[in-house]
């Protein structure tokens, strides 16, 4: 007589099957024994108001999944880490920006968009510490 196992289906927070196998699983349910976690949380920093603003240093530019606009990581004073989506304008402006620079981007003000019906474009200023 042959006895079935049952597998229990892991979902993952889409509500997709999680391909782990039961090996995976018990390594990593090891581990966590072992260390104490933190959930990493992502900090996203959006222009809200006028002055708006993000100071430190520019930790990577990557290329986004929207409209092939970059996303900056940007560390500030108290190293917490925040991830800037960018627009048009404000990507034509960090093009001379490097990685490594300590850089300040404000939102100054907005200008009425060319197409109907879509929001006002948000302009920057970008600025690069000296020292």
């Amino acid at each position: 007589m042959k006895t079935q196992q049952s597998k229990q289906k892991r979902l993952n927070h889409y509500g997709i099957e999680d391909p782990m196998t039961t090996k995976q699983q018990k390594i990593c349910e090891g581990y966590n024994m072992k260390r104490k976690f933190k959930k990493v949380e992502d900090k996203i920093f959006k222009f809200e108001k006028y002055k708006d603003c993000i100071e430190g240093e520019l930790l990577s530019i990557e290329n986004g999944t929207n409209y092939n606009n970059k996303v900056y990581k940007i560390k500030d004073e108290s190293n917490d880490v925040y991830t800037v989506f960018s627009t048009s304008v404000l990507e034509s402006k960090m093009n001379s920006v490097k990685i490594g620079d300590v850089i300040r981007i404000t939102y100054t003000s907005q200008k009425e968009s060319k197409k109907k019906g879509q929001n006002p474009t948000k302009i920057f200023e970008v600025e690069v510490a000296e020292d």
